[in-house]
């Protein structure tokens, strides 16, 4: 009887430790798959989160690139704008003698009625053939509204010419501009012309016809006194 209560019990102790093992590794089992669980729902949670990050990146990236094109073309507009407002622009005149054109006694300047570029840097050369000169007061001799406010006489920088001197002058009265010009001498310089208009330009020197030296073709339009347009066309 003893031993079949010590066999009873050794069988209830073996069942026992084996359910007790079971649940052990069923734990373990549950646990290990909740862990592997949370492991994966962790591994999934950071690898969206990457991938969330990476699409951040990504996006910043292309608001990154579409600010530096964006950029790009307003540097690009700034600097044609500057380089058309600043450009070297040549520009050639000629004072021609009244028998040259066939009306002694009316120099004209050639040509009379011209288009420069707005806003830009011009320079400017001017041929004198005239022999003659048409003296002015002293500020008639003196150089201004041209870079520097100097021009160059055949080579040579100038600021002004004496007034016995002068032959004709190139003078934009609105833009207080004024070149004196010797005879039979070659004259250059540069200036920034303004925004578009009309600017009217003459030669301050009396050198036409009448007692005063101020008739002639100084009163002509396109001879001694001219347009001088300012436009982008």
């Amino acid at each position: 009887m003893v031993g079949r209560v010590r066999q009873l019990g050794v069988a209830a102790l073996l069942a026992a430790g084996l359910l007790a093992s079971g649940c052990g590794t069923g734990g373990g089992a549950a646990g290990g798959g909740a862990k592997g669980g949370h492991q994966q729902a962790a591994s999934a949670q950071k690898s969206g989160g990457k991938t969330k990050s990476g699409g951040g990146k990504e996006a910043g990236a292309k608001t990154s690139a579409s600010h530096r094109s964006g950029g790009a073309k307003d540097a690009a507009a700034r600097t044609e704008g500057s380089a058309r407002r600043v450009q070297a622009y040549h520009f050639y005149m000629t004072i021609l003698t009244g028998a040259m054109v066939g009306s002694p006694g009316n120099p004209t300047y050639a040509p009379g009625n011209f288009t420069l570029p707005p806003e830009s840097r011009v320079i400017v050369t001017i041929r004198n053939y005239d022999t003659g000169t048409a003296p002015v007061p002293a500020a008639g001799g003196k150089v201004t509204g041209t870079v520097g406010d100097v021009i160059s006489v055949d080579g040579k920088s100038e600021g002004s010419v004496a007034g016995n001197l002068v032959s004709h002058t190139f003078t934009v009265p609105r833009l207080h501009l004024n070149v004196p010009i010797p005879a039979n001498a070659t004259v250059s310089f540069a200036f920034h012309t303004p925004k578009p208009g009309i600017y009217t330009w003459l030669c301050a020197a009396p050198c036409g016809t009448g007692p005063n030296g101020t008739g002639g073709a100084m009163r002509q339009s396109g001879q001694m006194t001219g347009t001088m347009q300012v436009s982008y066309s």
